[in-house]
């Protein structure tokens, strides 16, 4: 699904993970893990820390400096904050608004007269720069082997997001808590409401993958905030919660530490008890999803027949299964740079996740998973052209500094431990859309690379059409996060100023309308 981080109060494990596996993604192919894109991590996960308290009366070299690193095609904004120890020691953290990243340590920070060196082991980065005493620093940035020059100058960066929401608002707004059935959550959301009508229906607003915010933030951008602006002047009631794991949402450790979209569609109910007593009995309830948030509102929807439609950006009609090959296909193509090796490769991986069908592999020591493993690449070898095999083995031998088929078993255990990737690879949301009955809208943007068109399109087409209920929708231009893009690569989100784009609205607002 697509990489969501929420940053600025509380990471998850699984969000920090997949930021540390994006951060620098252009450059860095060691942090592609390629049987787990997005899974969870735990020997990094505790390099992030929040945001760290300025130093006063910052002098010299300390300070926060800024810099553009151009790679690719691509502007990526830097922001390294120096602090003084001592007259000898230095710290220094980096920031990458465009990419939802705040004060990530430094392992390193030398100062010697006018020169300064600037370490990350966990990015495999160093800057190297010379300082001109006053408010530039001149230098090169190298990642894995590749440099670019870059200058940073005094300041941070200010990221443009037009459409985010500024009080005072032209509606109620208010801050709610309430808890799951279970009472092992205590959710905090807001709630907008129009001042004077009476609201048009109740919108819930429900995430996508990793622990998300009330305003499911990322990069910058706050879409949920700018949803339930739009939505709560035009005449409806919004609630938007964080997530589980995430902002101000409280929960017993048992219920952070593995969760799947199971749990997470219990929580839904939780939310729809919670408008249902406390906002409207009366105006329809409408549930809208975005990525793996389509698939929790289908569930409930089936469950709760009170819910008179749905809305779903960015959806799953196919299975985790299919989704995660699609999106390891790019990373293994960038390590392989051949289009036939990384379909032999990719043989090996379909193979590997067909495990995961078998719940007695779940949680398998990593020497047990090894063996099987190791039994599938044997059969994977003999039914390769000898040559291919060997490109292969040897491409991530040398980026790996690893034996084949220890990097392929380290790289896929994490996969076996993780609950919500193993329920997320079994799982086919599009059976839950097969009987939902209310009337829906189902989005994708044609350059949606998580939840891609080349998938769902057929899906729609083959099991889903029938039902005269849903709509599916493609929009041209649009990527998997609602915005117009060029690419729909990740590496875009953060460098679009605007959240949501225009004719998401209008198609949005045409359905309302018109059921």
């Amino acid at each position: 699904m697509v990489m969501h981080i929420h940053v600025g109060q509380k990471w998850n494990k699984f969000a920090r993970m997949r930021f540390l596996k994006s951060i620098f993604f252009f450059l860095a192919l060691t942090f592609y893990n390629l049987g787990t894109i997005e899974l969870q991590g735990s020997n990094v996960s505790n390099r992030i820390t929040n945001s760290t308290s300025s130093f006063n009366n910052e002098t010299g070299i300390t300070g926060i400096w800024t810099g553009t690193l151009n790679a690719g095609g691509m502007q990526l904004k830097l922001e390294f904050h120096i602090k003084s120890i001592d007259n000898k020691t230095y710290r220094t953290y980096l920031s990458v608004p465009q990419q939802g990243a705040k004060d990530l340590p430094m392992d390193k920070t030398e100062v010697s007269k006018n020169k300064i060196t600037i370490k990350s082991n966990i990015l495999g980065a160093v800057f190297e720069g010379k300082w001109d005493q006053k408010n530039t620093i001149t230098g090169t940035f190298k990642q894995n082997g590749q440099s670019f020059p870059l200058e940073l100058t005094r300041g941070s960066v200010e990221l443009k997001r037009p459409q985010t929401p500024k009080a005072p608002f032209p509606y109620n707004s208010k801050v709610v808590q309430f808890s799951n059935g279970q009472g092992t959550c205590r959710f905090q959301g807001t709630v907008t409401t129009p001042f004077d009508s009476i609201a048009k229906g109740t919108i819930i607003l429900f995430s996508g993958s990793g622990a998300q915010n009330r305003d499911e933030e990322i990069f910058g951008h706050k879409p949920f905030a700018v949803l339930a602006d739009t939505f709560t002047k035009a005449g409806y009631n919004v609630l938007r919660v964080d997530d589980r794991g995430a902002g101000y949402t409280v929960c017993k450790p048992s219920e952070t530490a593995s969760y799947t979209t199971e749990d997470l569609i219990r929580d839904g109910e939780s939310y729809i008890q919670f408008a249902t007593d406390h906002i409207s009995k009366e105006s329809p309830l409408i549930l809208f999803g975005h990525s793996e948030g389509c698939s929790i509102i289908a569930a409930l929807a089936n469950k709760n027949p009170n819910v008179s439609k749905l809305i779903g950006f960015g959806p799953a009609l196919i299975s985790g299964a299919d989704i995660n090959t699609y999106q390891n296909h790019k990373g293994i193509e960038s390590v392989l740079q051949d289009s036939q090796l990384t379909s032999h490769y990719l043989r090996l991986h379909t193979a590997i996740l067909k495990l995961t069908q078998n719940d007695n592999f779940f949680e398998l020591p990593k020497d047990t998973l090894g063996i099987y493993i190791g039994s599938i690449y044997a059969k994977w070898k003999k039914s390769t052209p000898i040559r291919s095999s060997r490109k292969i083995e040897k491409r991530f031998e040398k980026i790996t500094k690893k034996k084949f088929l220890e990097y392929v078993t380290d790289s896929y255990h994490p996969l076996f431990q993780n609950a919500w990737m193993w329920h997320f690879l079994n799982d086919n949301a599009r059976l839950d859309w097969e009987r939902v009955q209310q009337n829906s809208l189902l989005i994708n943007g044609e350059l949606d690379i998580q939840t891609p068109v080349s998938l769902n399109q057929p899906a729609f087409q083959d099991y889903l059409k029938v039902k005269t209920n849903l709509t599916y929708t493609t929009l041209p231009n649009i990527n998997h996060v609602f915005q117009r893009a060029k690419t729909g690569d990740i590496s875009e989100y953060g460098t679009i100023e605007t959240t949501i784009d225009p004719e998401v609205l209008r198609v949005i607002f045409e359905f309302l309308e018109k059921y």
